[in-house]
C-alpha cells in the first residue's frame, strides 16, 4: 500500500469526483453490523491515505472514522480471551484507528480499549509458548506509551483519564495474573515499568498549568484562562450651582451622555442638509430631463404639422389640375346658366317671341343714321367708278 501511495494520490487528484463517489458507495455498503475483514479494513486504510483526516468534518473521513471506532469498541468488548482468530484483523483495525486519531490529535477511548485487549491476547499467547506474541506485546506497549505522550501534549486531562481508567487496570490485571510466571522476563519488566509510570500520573514528567512538576495530581478544568472582565469605573463630574447647560455654559464640563447627544444631533442635522442637497440636485436633473422631453415633443409636433400642411397643399394642387371643372367646353362654369336659359323673360315686357317679331320688322332710320348710310353708299359707288376708270384707262392706252 505504501509503495503505491504516490500513484494512488495522483490518480485521486486527477479524478476527485470519481474517487469520492466510489468511497461513498463503499461506506454505504459497510454498516455497523458488518464483520470487518481484509476488504473492509483495506478500504478504511485507503481512506486514511487518500483523504485528509485532520478536517473537523469530512464527507468521507468522518463516517469512516466513526465506523472504525464502532468496530473497535465491538471487538474490544470480546476481551482478550474472546479475540481468538481475530487478532490479526484487530491489529489492522487498531493501526487504521491510529492513522485516524494521531494526525488529527483526537481522543478515542475505543483505541485504548482495543489496545489493552490486544495486549492481553498477546500476553496469553506468549505464556502459551508463542514467542512472536511476546514481540507483538512489546510493540503494543510502545504504541500505547507513544499515544499517551501525544495525547498529553494536546489534552492533559484526557491523557490522565485514558492512562488511569483504560490502560492501567489491564496492566495491573496482567501483572497479578497466574500466568505471569510464564511470560518472558523483558515483557514482565516492561509491563511493570509502564504501570509504574502510569501510577505517577504520566509517562514522562510534564509541567502542569498550575506550575511545578506533574506528580499525577489532576488539575481542575477551567472555562476561562484569562482574567475575568472588570466593571468600568465612572468618574463623577461636579458642577457649580450657577452653571447652566447650553451654548453659553462657558467652561462647564458636560457629561459623556450629553456630548454623545450633541454629537448625534449634529450628525442628524448634517445628514438632513446633505439629503436636502441631494434632493435638490435630483429635482434639477429631473426638471432638465422633463424640459428636454417637452422641447423634443414640441419640435416633433411642429415637424408633423409642417408635413401635414405640405400634404394638404399638395392635395389641393392635385385637385385643381386636369379635373375639367374650369373647362367650359365640357361643362358650364355657372351653375345657374341652364336656369337662365330656360327663363323666357328678357327685359321689361319683352320676351323671346316678342323680340323675334320685332327683329323681323324693318326699322326706320333716324336723321343721323340716314346721313351715315347715304355717305356710306356714295363712298361705295365712288370707289366702284374709280376702279372702272382705272381699269379702262389702262386698257385705252
Amino acid at each position: 500500500v505504501y509503495a503505491l501511495r504516490t500513484p494512488m494520490l495522483e490518480l485521486a487528484n486527477n479524478y476527485p469526483d470519481v474517487a469520492q463517489e466510489y468511497f461513498v458507495s463503499k461506506l454505504q455498503s459497510m454498516g455497523p453490523n458488518t464483520l470487518p475483514r481484509a476488504a473492509e479494513l483495506g478500504c478504511l486504510k485507503l481512506v486514511t491515505i487518500l483523504f485528509p483526516v485532520t478536517d473537523f468534518q469530512h464527507p468521507i473521513t468522518t463516517p469512516a472514522a466513526v465506523l472504525a471506532d464502532h468496530w473497535a469498541a465491538q471487538i474490544a468488548a470480546l476481551g482478550a480471551s474472546g479475540l481468538g482468530d481475530l487478532v490479526s484483523d484487530a491489529l489492522m483495525l487498531w493501526e487504521v484507528i491510529y492513522c485516524f486519531v494521531v494526525p488529527a490529535k483526537r481522543f478515542s477511548p475505543a483505541f485504548f480499549r482495543l489496545g489493552t485487549a490486544l495486549l492481553g491476547a498477546c500476553c496469553a499467547g506468549s505464556a502459551a509458548g508463542r514467542s512472536e506474541r511476546a514481540e507483538a506485546a512489546q510493540a503494543i506497549l510502545g504504541l500505547l506509551r507513544r499515544m499517551l505522550d501525544i495525547l498529553t501534549q494536546t489534552d492533559v486531562a484526557a491523557a490522565r483519564i485514558a492512562g488511569a481508567e483504560l490502560v492501567r487496570p489491564e496492566l495491573q490485571r496482567l501483572i497479578c495474573a497466574d500466568e505471569r510466571e510464564f511470560l518472558p522476563g523483558p515483557l514482565q519488566e516492561a509491563l511493570k515499568a509502564f504501570a509504574a509510570e502510569l501510577g505517577t500520573g504520566s509517562c514522562r514528567t510534564e509541567e502542569t498549568t498550575a506550575g511545578g512538576a506533574d506528580d499525577g495530581i489532576l488539575v481542575p478544568l477551567r472555562l476561562f484562562q484569562e482574567a475575568p472582565a472588570q466593571i468600568k469605573m465612572l468618574d463623577p463630574i461636579f458642577h457649580d450651582i450657577g452653571d447652566r447647560a447650553g451654548r453659553n455654559s462657558g467652561g462647564m464640563e458636560m457629561s459623556e451622555t450629553k456630548l454623545l447627544q450633541r454629537r448625534l444631533n449634529k450628525e442628524r442635522r448634517s445628514a438632513m442638509r446633505q439629503l436636502s442637497r441631494d434632493a435638490t440636485v435630483i429635482q434639477q436633473l429631473q426638471s432638465g430631463k422633463d424640459t428636454d422631453r417637452r422641447v423634443k415633443r414640441v419640435r416633433e409636433r411642429k415637424r408633423v404639422a409642417g408635413l401635414m400642411d405640405q400634404e394638404r397643399d399638395m392635395i389641393k394642387q392635385l385637385a385643381t389640375e386636369n379635373t375639367g371643372f374650369m373647362d367650359t367646353s365640357l361643362r358650364r362654369y355657372s351653375a345657374g346658366k341652364e336656369r337662365k336659359k330656360q327663363n323666357q323673360r328678357m327685359g321689361g315686357n319683352a320676351t323671346v317671341d316678342n323680340r323675334s317679331e320685332k327683329d323681323a320688322r324693318p326699322r326706320q332710320a333716324t336723321g343721323k343714321q340716314a346721313s351715315t348710310a347715304s355717305s356710306e353708299q356714295g363712298g361705295a359707288l365712288a370707289g366702284g367708278k374709280s376702279k372702272k376708270k382705272k381699269g379702262g384707262k389702262i386698257r385705252g392706252k
